[in-house]
């Protein structure tokens, strides 16, 4: 396989998918600022650029590489363990469910692991099981020590995707100190620690896993063995490791050098270190008479989730009308996969196409539109408010969200960066999981949750950008056309809808006046010695598409209620000034090649 063209094929479908979570978390941010929560994100904002502006100190003075890493470390550390002492939370749901089994099978009791009971349905939580009853056999205090073994847990992803940008990023350092600072301060890895989830534990392993990976790439096969090995462990926390074995494959072969017979071997090395300690741990399991049914098979279709997850009504979410389903087949397995997958048939085949297609972007953009992947909300869930010193759901919100918009606008950028993935085909990798993972909830139930365990791909995307994406230098002009194209149509916006103008209206007259204030700034690059066209088609794009954007997210958020009309303009300016600043980045590349081509064009003898 031609991997240019993979690559190719990989970041243009992206940049139209991608888009969509861009929009929806922008609509998400918009709602968030219409319920006040400034004091905490003032805070947050502050907090941030002192540790920044720090971490910028200590690079321009040079300081060594172990000295800055401390820093950094020591700030993911305090910030989780602050977190997790301020808060006197319990383990719900899911997890409180494995909680109470773990204390059973303590007691000798192994009723849950058995028949329909809860775990018994979904064998994978008992990993989580198992590792709970560990900490209560030994310690007073079990869930204090399960916080800090979060904390400790945490805290190492830090290190860990430092190590991992320093193998990807070799020629620069900065990227691996700014790839942990974002980890250190990410918003779903920091407050997921208040959480018993199984993903805090997973995801260090995983992360691990990719590190040891990319390691047996250039080197002896025993990091592949080790890799498969780690990734197993992770997957017996949170179990979705396949999707990154897929990952490592596709990589190593449409990328690695290797000769065929080495990426066979490379490829068995991975695979085999990480299936058969797991069937071998399955089987001890089974065997000495802990479970009693395969931890990939339980007493429940796997055939339910991807039922839950084709469900209109909830948007492919959980459900009570496909939740009962197990209960009217619940001693017969087969018959209820068979029930399932008629009904999967006629609500996908009696669906029209326009109505799939768009039930589907909008479950693909809600999986990765939360900024905090509902940490908040699983952390606070259950929890009196007397027992927090904040209520980050009530107060953090807005904070976060903003955080994870300009990660996903600088994610979004890195997949114009093809030059980036031509130098550096590696990072296709990351590229490919992410596809993965959407993949995966696109096909089953989904809930914000469960991206959580591949949140840190945004770090990754986020760094793989260049000057070819990101280039504000001498571009003055630019910039104030940018910014008269934020300014000019929100106090239009605001003018016009306080005199009961039609809120589409409104936007569009400002982007009528932005776009001729633009042309009017631009007049001297378009009316030289004759007519430069391509300026001109550059200037007409973007407020075409500008103006369509507007109308669009007024149209979507103001008309069908998702917020306020107050809200409208937030998401239009982050788009618009997007879609601006693509435009001028795109036009301004054409116009460097073509000069190329004129200097490289030989003379004509005289």
């Amino acid at each position: 396989m031609n991997s240019n063209k993979f690559s190719n094929f990989v970041l243009y479908v992206l940049r139209v998918l991608f888009f969509t979570i861009l929009v929806v978390s922008s609509v998400e941010l918009a709602m968030y600022m219409t319920k006040g929560m400034f004091l905490f994100t003032i805070i947050a904002i502050f907090l941030i650029i002192g540790i920044g502006v720090t971490l910028y100190y200590m690079i321009r003075k040079q300081c060594s590489s172990k000295n800055i890493l401390l820093f950094l470390l020591a700030v993911g550390f305090l910030l989780r363990l602050v977190w997790v002492l301020s808060i006197d939370n319990r383990p719900i749901s899911d997890f409180n469910r494995a909680y109470i089994v773990a204390g059973d099978f303590l007691n000798g009791d192994l009723s849950g692991f058995r028949g329909t009971s809860y775990i018994a349905r979904f064998p994978h939580l008992t990993g989580l099981v198992l590792y709970f009853a560990f900490i209560r056999k030994f310690f007073s205090y079990p869930l204090i020590v399960l916080k800090i073994i979060n904390v400790i847990l945490s805290s190492s992803n830090v290190l860990i995707i430092y190590g991992i940008c320093r193998k990807i990023f070799k020629g620069s350092v900065k990227k691996a100190y700014y790839g942990a600072f974002i980890t250190a301060l990410y918003p779903p890895l920091l407050i997921y620690t208040g959480v018993y989830c199984t993903e805090n534990m997973a995801i260090p392993f995983y992360l691990l896993s990719i590190y040891l990976f990319i390691s047996g790439l250039s080197k002896s096969k025993k990091y592949m063995v080790a890799a498969g090995f780690v990734l197993m462990i992770g997957h017996l926390f949170r179990a979705v490791g396949q999707v990154m074995l897929i990952a490592y494959l596709m990589t190593l072969f449409i990328y690695n050098k290797d000769t065929l017979l080495i990426k066979v071997k490379k490829s068995m090395c991975i695979l085999l270190a990480f299936i058969i300690p797991f069937v071998g741990i399955n089987s001890t399991l089974k065997a000495v008479g802990i479970t009693q049914f395969d931890l990939w098979k339980g007493s429940e279709s796997a055939w339910t989730s991807v039922l839950k997850g084709t469900n209109q009504d909830s948007w492919g979410r959980w459900n009570h009308e496909d939740a009962v389903m197990f209960d009217k087949y619940e001693n017969d397995n087969e018959a209820l996969a068979k029930a399932c997958k008629e009904e999967i048939k006629k609500r996908l085949t009696n669906t029209p196409v326009s109505r799939l297609v768009v039930f589907y972007l909008r479950k693909f953009s809600f999986q990765w539109r939360e900024g905090d992947f509902s940490a908040s909300y699983w952390a606070v869930r259950g929890t009196d408010p007397d027992k927090m010193v904040v209520n980050v759901e009530d107060r953090g919100a807005l904070a976060f969200q903003l955080f994870y918009v300009i990660l996903l606008i600088l994610s979004y950028l890195s997949l114009y960066n093809k030059k980036g993935v031509l130098k550096n085909p590696l990072v296709m990798m990351f590229y490919i999981i992410f596809c993965g993972y959407s993949m995966l909830y696109l096909i089953t139930e989904s809930q914000d949750r469960y991206s959580f365990i591949a949140c840190w791909l945004m770090i990754f995307m986020a760094l793989n950008n260049s000057e070819d994406t990101i280039n504000i230098k001498d571009r003055r002009e630019d910039i104030s056309i940018g910014v008269a194209n934020v300014i000019v149509p929100t106090i239009c916006y605001y003018s016009l809808t306080a005199f009961k103008v039609n809120y589409v209206l409104s936007i569009f007259i400002g982007y009528i006046i932005a776009a001729i204030i633009t042309f009017i700034l631009y007049r001297k690059d378009i009316f030289k010695s004759k007519v430069d066209f391509g300026v001109l088609i550059k200037l007409s794009i973007s407020s075409i598409f500008s103006i369509i954007a507007g109308i669009l997210v007024v149209y979507v958020v103001v008309y069908n209620g998702i917020a306020s009309k107050k809200a409208a303009p937030i998401p239009i300016i982050i788009l618009a000034a997007l879609i601006n600043y693509l435009v001028q980045q795109f036009w301004m590349k054409r116009r460097e090649e073509k000069h190329e081509k004129q200097i490289d064009k030989p003379k004509e003898l005289v």
